[in-house]
């Protein structure tokens, strides 16, 4: 497992960071990304002048050196201040990421490239099969200051949407619905056994919806719709995001 995140210039403040039952207390959240995640590899992104922030002396990048050891990759990046750096990042990132790399893609110092890295991390799941792990997010700013606890948001929702609203849009455009089908087919193994066997069946009469409508066959078509209208377990599942209403 790949971890890949980033290093700003500011000052930053030590607290302890969690994420369930686990927790880091440090000042440099990428330390606490590779003791919680535990990843193979930590892919440090950070610009020139992020490169040579010191605390104590020391530059923020030979502490974590210290913290993670071998496992820590140290990638130069532009600022992103422009269409060309945004594309550079771009360049820089897909390189980093092999296909069938499993990612954790902490966003917490991306700053105005934060919008760029959740579209990112859509595109390699899509284009290089990449399974994101989590998206994740150090929320100093939630921290509780009587603790002085800092929550660790999951943000892979945000990624995981963009597929629905791609899957969506194959079988409003298409009446391709084999995406949905699969992404109910993923989402229902989280889930309880009883409930699990709601997302099959959905998915399994989306599939033949699909096929119905690529074979050109009215009847199976307007019958299997039908079957989906009336289907009144969608009702009493959790279905992600704004997936049907």
């Amino acid at each position: 497992m790949k971890a890949i995140t980033f290093l700003g210039a500011g000052s930053y403040v030590t607290t302890k960071y969690t994420w369930g039952e686990k927790w880091c207390e440090t000042d440099l959240f990428p330390e606490a990304v590779f003791n919680i995640f535990e990843p193979d590899v930590v892919y440090l992104l950070t610009t020139e002048k992020a490169k040579s922030a010191k605390r104590n002396g020391r530059t923020y990048c030979e502490i974590l050196k210290e913290k993670i050891g071998e496992r820590l990759r140290i990638v130069d990046i532009p600022e992103g201040a422009n269409e060309g750096e945004l594309w550079k990042i771009f360049d820089i990132f897909s390189g980093i990421v092999e296909e069938g790399d499993e990612l954790i893609i902490d966003i917490t110092h991306a700053f105005r490239s934060l919008p760029l890295f959740v579209f990112l991390a859509a595109y390699m799941h899509s284009a290089k099969g990449t399974r994101i792990g989590k998206v994740i997010y150090g929320a100093y700013e939630a921290r509780d200051k009587n603790t002085n606890t800092t929550p660790i948001f999951d943000l892979t929702p945000l990624v995981d949407l963009t597929g629905w609203i791609t899957g969506a849009e194959a079988l409003v455009l298409r009446g391709d619905a084999s995406m949905l089908a699969n992404m109910l087919q993923d989402f229902h193994a989280v889930r309880e056994e009883g409930v699990a066997e709601g997302y099959v069946l959905l998915a399994n009469k989306l599939r033949f919806l699909s096929k119905a409508l690529s074979l050109n066959r009215p009847t199976d078509v307007m019958s299997s719709a039908n079957e989906l209208k009336n289907l009144d377990l969608c009702d009493r599942m959790e279905l992600p995001g704004p997936f049907l209403t």
